[in-house]
């Protein structure tokens, strides 16, 4: 899989704990290709990944960071 950055936000108030990163890609694997939004939000300490491709709008894909040292 590789992908291409189109746009890229960032507001993290207090690094990796309160803030907000926004990124706008598009992935291609095997010929496939995927327009991605993928977010990366902390709150209270808390930080939550999600993707979700325009292609796929019914499918979302979230990881939740047990830590981060």
């Amino acid at each position: 899989m590789t992908g291409t950055i189109k746009s890229y936000d960032c507001t993290w108030t207090t690094p990796y704990k309160e803030g907000k990163t926004v990124v706008t890609t598009q992935f291609t694997d095997g010929g496939k290709t995927l327009n991605a939004t993928v977010t990366i939000e902390g709150k209270a300490g808390k930080v939550t990944a999600t993707m979700q491709a325009q292609e796929l709008p019914d499918m979302k894909i979230q990881v939740v960071a047990d830590r981060f040292e």
